[in-house]
């Protein structure tokens, strides 16, 4: 009988380094499918959000859910989330979270846990883990937090993966002179725009859809990422926190000093998560999404370039341009937004 000669250690070799090539040629393709599958995940996420927000708007008389003049009015009144209180409103676990409001509105009230009157329930507590579960939480952030006080009994939750902005969820120059009596425990700028700053939103804005301008053109949402310090993360438990974990200062702001950019310049790499890290999904408020894009090349604390940056994005129309030296885009002054 003829003896059949074996693979010699070469041959084997030979295999082994083709098979391993291959492998390193197919793996970065894989990857990107996934990412790709993601990013269209996190983009009908949003649009099932945005049919939410949608239909409160049309029951509320075109009043946008999320911020402090709306939604979260009982807060930011009170400073205070209490059960107890008169007039409170158990559907803000924060007074700008679209979530919980929007959680209503898709699923009834009975899908949001009723403190029964009690402010030490642990009602708010499973309304944060509420808050970034599906169709709040975008597949491609990972990432979870802790706590801020750590000390209050509050669970570790996923990561926030999507902002309001709030630029269209504060106030114009008119509710920014009237904010302090009308929340006198507040400070104004927390709930509405000084015309002094660098835009100045239209007089009188309010954050309803007559007052926004075009709705194709402006965002209700967008992947991003709030209260990380460079080294570690971790999410407010106040009621009035500042803008609270799910609203932030839009990716069109820039600043050197990026504990002033933390969303989308200090928080980089957990904001901008599709594509090569360079990329946000944005919901509009004619329920549209588009992949805006951020080109940071030029390095992490400079001026951006990209579609992801230009203000007209995040600002309602006929905000006119006071000083664009905190914007990454150098915009002439006195330009009024589209």
């Amino acid at each position: 009988m003829r003896r059949r000669r074996a693979f010699t250690l070469i041959e084997v070799l030979v295999v082994v380094a083709i098979i391993s090539l291959l492998v390193s040629i197919l793996l970065p393709s894989l990857a990107k499918a996934r990412e790709q599958a993601r990013q269209v995940v996190c983009a009908a996420r949003l649009q099932q959000i945005s049919r939410a927000e949608s239909a409160y708007e049309n029951t509320n008389g075109g009043w946008f859910v999320g911020s402090p003049l709306t939604t979260g009015y009982f807060l930011a009144k009170n400073n205070a989330w209490n059960p107890s209180l008169p007039g409170f409103y158990r559907f803000a676990v924060e007074w700008f979270d679209f979530a919980t409001p929007l959680i209503r509105e898709m699923r009834g009230p009975s899908a949001v846990p009723d403190p029964n009157g009690d402010p030490n329930s642990d009602a708010r507590k499973k309304m944060f883990l509420k808050v970034t579960e599906e169709p709040f939480h975008c597949p491609s952030n990972n990432e979870v937090t802790p706590a801020w006080p750590s000390s209050t009994g509050f669970p570790v939750i996923r990561a926030p993966s999507y902002l309001s902005m709030s630029t269209i969820m504060r106030g114009g120059p008119d509710m920014y002179a009237r904010a302090g009596s009308i929340f006198p425990r507040v400070e104004p700028y927390k709930v509405a725009q000084s015309p002094a700053w660098e835009l100045k939103p239209p007089d009188p804005y309010m954050p309803r859809a007559e007052r926004v301008g075009r709705p194709s053109m402006k965002v209700f949402l967008a992947d991003g990422l709030r209260f990380y310090d460079g080294t570690q993360m971790d999410y407010s438990t106040y009621p009035t926190g500042h803008k609270g974990m799910m609203c932030g200062d839009p990716p069109s702001a820039y600043s050197t000093d990026l504990t002033q950019a933390r969303e989308y310049m200090l928080a980089r790499q957990f904001s901008y998560r599709h594509g090569r890290n360079n990329r946000i999904n944005a919901v509009f408020f004619d329920g549209h999404v588009e992949l805006l894009f951020a080109d940071a090349k030029s390095g992490r604390d400079k001026p951006y370039t990209g579609t992801a940056v230009h203000p007209k994005y995040y600002y309602p129309s006929n905000t006119v341009i006071n000083d664009s030296s905190k914007l990454h885009v150098r915009i002439e002054k006195g330009t009024k937004l589209p």
